[in-house]
C-alpha cells in the first residue's frame, strides 16, 4: 500500500509560508505543483477550492488535509505546508490550522488513494508525531520524520459503520466519511468517486 512517505519529498514541503487565507495558500500549492510536477497551477488551486466548498477539510488539533481530484492525473501528489502563523480554517474544534497536508489524486480515485488519505489523517492527528514535527525546521528533517513514523505506524483500521453523504457537484461527486480507531477518534474525510461509495 502506498503511503504518504512514498510520495512526499523535501521539495514538496513549504515552511514559514506567509499566507493568511485559503485562497493564497492554494495558489502557493498550485505554483509548487506546477514547478515540481508540471501540473497547471490554476487547475490545482481550483480543485482544492471546489473540494473545500463541500465543507472544511480541517480535522481539528491544528491539522487540515485539503485534497482535490484532477482529470488526467496519473498518480497522487502531496505537499506539506506550514504557514508562518496558524490560519482559521473552519476547524470542528474552532482552532486555527498550523499543519496542512495537501493531496491531489486522479479523477477516478481508488482504494489506494483512500488509504493514503486515511493514513495521513491517522499520522497527523497523533499528538506525539505533531510534537516531533513542530520541532523540525527544515524539509529534509521533516521528510525523514514522516518516513520514520509512517513505517512503524499501523494502518488505520476502518470501522464497519460508515455513512455516505451524497453531494452532487458535476453529476458524480460524493463524500465518504469514515471513522478510524486513531487515538483521537477524529473523523477522517475520504475523497470518494462516482456512485460507487461503500465501506473500504
Amino acid at each position: 500500500m502506498i503511503s504518504i512517505a512514498d510520495i512526499l519529498r523535501p521539495e514538496d514541503i513549504l515552511l514559514d509560508l506567509n499566507v493568511s487565507g485559503a485562497t493564497a495558500l492554494f495558489d502557493e500549492v498550485g505554483q509548487l505543483m506546477q514547478r515540481r510536477h508540471g501540473l497547471p497551477r490554476v487547475r490545482v488551486a481550483e480543485a482544492l477550492v471546489q473540494r473545500e466548498a463541500f465543507g472544511s477539510t480541517a480535522l481539528g488539533q491544528g491539522v487540515a488535509i485539503p485534497h482535490g481530484r484532477l482529470a488526467g492525473l496519473r498518480e497522487t501528489h502531496a505537499a506539506y505546508v506550514r504557514p508562518r502563523l496558524p490560519m482559521p480554517f473552519a476547524a470542528p474544534d474552532g482552532k486555527p490550522v498550523s499543519d496542512f497536508i495537501v493531496l491531489l489524486v486522479p479523477e477516478r480515485a481508488t482504494d489506494t488513494h483512500l488509504g493514503i488519505l486515511a493514513g495521513v489523517s491517522a499520522l497527523f492527528t497523533d499528538p506525539r508525531f505533531r510534537d516531533a514535527l513542530h520541532a523540525c525546521d527544515d524539509p529534509d528533517t521533516i521528510r525523514a520524520l514522516v518516513e520514520q513514523w509512517d513505517r512503524v505506524q499501523p494502518a488505520p483500521a476502518l470501522m464497519v459503520g460508515c455513512w455516505v453523504e451524497q453531494a452532487e457537484r458535476g453529476g458524480d461527486i460524493g463524500l465518504l466519511w469514515q471513522h478510524t480507531n486513531i487515538p483521537t477518534q477524529s473523523r477522517v474525510m475520504v475523497l470518494a468517486w462516482g456512485s460507487a461509495l461503500a465501506p473500504v
